[in-house]
């Protein structure tokens, strides 16, 4: 949680709040999920691309590059972002086809 610097106190209490955020991401154990809401609730990020190679590191920290992840971050974000289905499974089809063409 370092990472966050002195914003860390808003990611613990989410955690609080809510204490399933405390869980591992999956696939991207060094994170909490909580980490996801932070990025999208207070620092505004839209998009599962956005979230996962730049709010967090996981697109360069982990083997399979946030892909294996990408279905679980998407579905935080779209609780907090009101995202339907289609566009949740929009938002992992666009970064697996990125990551794949890289």
């Amino acid at each position: 949680l370092r990472r966050h610097g002195d914003r860390v106190g808003d990611v613990r209490e989410l955690v609080r709040r809510d204490p399933a955020l405390g869980e591992p991401l999956a696939g991207a154990g060094a994170y909490l999920t909580a980490e996801v809401v932070h990025a999208v609730a207070a620092e505004g990020a839209l998009h599962l691309d956005d979230v996962l190679t730049r709010r967090t590191r996981v697109s360069i920290e982990t083997p399979h590059r946030g892909v294996d992840s990408a279905p679980a971050v998407a579905d935080l974000m779209a609780g907090v972002l009101v995202w339907g289905d289609e566009r949740t499974g929009r938002e992992v089809a666009h970064y697996r086809a990125r990551v794949e063409a890289e």
